[in-house]
């Protein structure tokens, strides 16, 4: 069956380029994109089945498809963050649009866990489908010259995470400057018992390297991020287990990486806030971002919308403990002993300092989330996709 995603995008045809975002189920299910500006519906005709991107900046041009196609079967795709961010204003009426295409679907499929209130709009069946997570292809862009599974491996704080750098890296060029030569991580076992790790790394004297989850957005709470980045830096209030005293998790400071549409205005924000130590790079694909994130020890998202928690899934893939929020799900399910509340950046900061200190809880987080984000890989969640398209519609996508 021809499977057709109506998008936002100028997109055409199949799309088999990795990525995770409103992609990642067409690039799953293997559908079509067809953009929801073109004037000329016809080639949509053929179309056995209609993924909708659904976000109040389409819900008209959706409404349109289904006027045109009434015959054919439509699942929309839900987010309850983009849904109700009207461009057209905060008084716009998205109520009404959106009830009339929750009512003509044949199923709706929601990212996170607001099944019950997507439910409580319409008779059509709601069900709970994570966002299909490209682990294959963000490993393979984040660590494509390990050698062996991420999960069965130890990294030394502060060493980096690959055996190759980019020339145009410039976190690796920082890192060669200083005289560490990039090694390949430890397997598990091997030389590395608690506390080593700090001991070896003030030697090097390469600071540890956090990923931050977002920049000054005030959707995304970046201003909390930076906030609890600026805490860990300080570093003299935490009293570790065993000790009375509160003392730095560690002789020098920590850096950061973020990654900002608008560099300048990033930097400048952080200028204003008294945040140091953070590198603003500019925004980048998809695969040189998972890249430059696997260089990463240590990753930190304050978020506090309610969302899929993309930048956890990615974390997951790529081997970085994430301490992030209650509202992401893939946090939730992947990283649950590193939620944190959006606004606690005194926990989150006293967390982040318990992992860098302890080995042991790092490894254990880590190896349990890139496990089991095994199961929301594309393959994993197309399965999922036609059982339940199956059971509530009884339509088949499977090959006869």
């Amino acid at each position: 069956m021809r499977i057709c995603y109506l998008t936002p995008l100028d997109r055409r045809g199949p799309w088999a380029t990795p990525e995770y975002g409103s992609g990642s189920w067409p690039l799953a299910l293997g559908a079509e994109f067809f953009p929801y500006g073109a004037e000329d519906l016809a080639p949509l005709e053929a179309c056995g089945l209609f993924l909708l991107h659904t976000s109040a900046a389409c819900y008209e041009a959706a409404l349109r498809v289904l006027d045109r196609f009434p015959h054919t079967p439509a699942v929309l795709l839900l987010t309850c963050d983009a849904m109700f961010i009207d461009p057209q204003g905060f008084f716009a009426d998205w109520t009404t649009p959106l009830k009339a295409l929750l009512d003509r679907a044949r199923l709706a499929i929601s990212e996170t866990q607001e099944v019950g209130f997507f439910q409580a709009m319409t008779p059509t069946p709601v069900v709970h489908l994570p966002l299909p997570v490209p682990v294959a292809a963000i490993r393979q862009a984040g660590t494509a010259d390990l050698g062996f599974p991420i999960a069965d491996c130890r990294f030394p704080i502060g060493e980096p995470r690959l055996a190759r750098f980019s020339s145009q890296s410039a976190i690796g060029n920082r890192k060669s400057e200083i005289g560490n030569a990039p090694l390949l991580p430890l397997p598990r076992g091997e030389g590395w018992g608690e506390g080593q790790i700090g001991n070896r790394q003030s030697e090097i004297g390469n600071p540890p390297l956090l990923l931050l989850g977002s920049p000054f957005r005030p959707r995304k709470n970046g201003l909390a991020t930076a906030l609890a980045f600026r805490q860990l830096r300080k570093g003299d209030r935490y009293v570790l287990p065993g000790q009375n005293v509160p003392v730095p998790f560690s002789p020098f400071s920590p850096e950061a990486i973020v990654f900002a549409e608008e560099p300048e205005a990033e930097r400048e924000a952080y200028r204003l806030w008294g945040v140091q130590g953070v590198e603003v790079r500019p925004a980048c694909s998809q695969p040189d971002y998972w890249g430059e994130a696997a260089r990463c020890d240590l990753a930190l998202h304050l978020d506090y919308r309610r969302t899929i928690g993309r930048f956890s899934a990615e974390c997951a893939a790529l081997g970085i403990p994430c301490i992030s929020t209650a509202g992401a799900t893939m946090q939730r399910a992947l990283f649950p002993e590193l939620v944190v509340e959006p606004w606690d950046v005194d926990g989150a900061a006293a967390l982040a300092a318990r992992l860098l200190r302890d080995p042991i809880l790092r490894d254990r987080v880590v190896a349990s989330a890139a496990r089991a984000v095994e199961a929301y890989g594309l393959a994993p969640m197309a399965r999922r996709f036609h059982e339940v398209l199956e059971r509530f519609t009884g339509i088949s996508l499977r090959d006869p």
